[in-house]
Formats: C-alpha cells, sequence, structure tokens
C-alpha cells in the first residue's frame, strides 16, 4: 500500500484503501443532526 517500509507515498493501491476507509468511516459515523428535526 506505500511505496517504502518508513511510509514513503501511497500506491494506487493505496489510494484505493485510503478513499474507502474515508467513505466507509462517514456511512459509519453517527449522524450528528436528528433525522426528526
Amino acid at each position: 500500500l506505500v511505496t517504502q517500509k518508513d511510509g514513503g507515498y501511497l500506491t494506487d493501491l493505496g489510494k484505493k484503501a485510503a478513499e474507502h476507509a474515508q467513505a466507509l468511516s462517514l456511512i459509519l459515523a453517527p449522524y450528528k443532526h436528528s433525522i426528526a428535526s
């Protein structure tokens, strides 16, 4: 997922994984506003 052992840059697969992880965190995050209001 990264180009070097110490981090380096994200590979294409790493970028996709990060995008999916961000989307998943948004889906799983609790709603900040009540749906009823």
